[in-house]
């Protein structure tokens, strides 16, 4: 803990000793502003995002523990940060048949687009399964399901790096796993499955590789990357989805 006298905005607190609102006490939140009028901070609860005015004598600043450095990281997890950073950067490398940044990837500036839309307050404040979904404890069949048996799979878009080329959530499913890739019964991969090729998929830079192939990389095994997670990262760095499925 540290003095009641450094409040500013942005720091850390916990409340305590509330008579008329007991319930919040011991609750944490972050200072957002001084009221000059009512002499009160202003403190929005972690929990809840309520903003409570409250008197100085109320607030306790939380002490703020230092950033661990890379080798507080690696001591305690076995990797940093810039380690697993790195880590990524190799796993992506290997999704490419050439050294250069793909096309596919939309990682040249020229071809990047960027839409982006706030929503309101009941968007923040809604859970993720309003808005995604209950998800699917089984990791292959969700990502099946998504991809395959939504309302939209079979809608057709294109990337904004690839115009030209149409494509819709299912096609790119069996791109990666082919359409024999699965056994439905067990929902196991069958990861020798070749790749089930649609009209001009092979855009530059892509390859059509097994996930048994991929699977036999360093960078893989080095991650410890299960074979539905090389799926997931095959399909969710290919060709840029659109609104179709996302």
């Amino acid at each position: 803990m540290i003095s009641a006298e450094g409040l500013t905005e942005g720091t850390a607190v916990e409340v305590h000793s509330l008579r008329s609102s007991p319930q919040h006490n011991g609750k944490h939140g972050e200072v957002v502003r001084f009221n000059t009028t009512s002499g009160r901070w202003e403190v929005r609860l972690t929990s809840s995002g309520k903003v409570l005015a409250l008197k100085p004598d109320n607030l306790t600043p939380l002490a703020v523990a230092p950033e661990p450095s890379s080798d507080d990281e690696e001591a305690m997890y076995g990797y940093s940060q810039k380690k697993i950073r790195r880590m990524h950067q190799e796993i992506i490398a290997i999704l490419v048949s050439n050294t250069t940044a793909p096309n596919k990837l939309c990682l040249d500036p020229s071809g990047l687009v960027c839409k982006g839309k706030f929503g309101g307050i009941s968007l923040f404040d809604g859970v993720l399964e309003d808005q995604v979904g209950f998800m699917d404890v089984i990791l292959l069949r969700g990502i099946y399901t998504e991809h395959v048996l939504s309302h939209d799979s079979h809608d057709t878009f294109s990337s904004p790096n690839k115009e030209n080329l149409v494509c819709t959530p299912a096609d790119e499913f069996f791109f990666i796993v082919g359409k024999d890739g699965i056994d439905m019964e067990k929902w196991k991969l069958r990861a020798h499955a070749q790749p089930t090729l649609y009209a001009d998929c092979l855009v530059e830079g892509r390859n059509a590789k097994t996930i048994s192939e991929l699977m036999k990389s360093e960078q893989c095994r080095r991650a410890g990357l299960r074979a539905e997670e090389m799926v997931a990262l095959r399909l969710y760095t290919g060709m840029l989805l659109g609104s179709v499925l996302h």
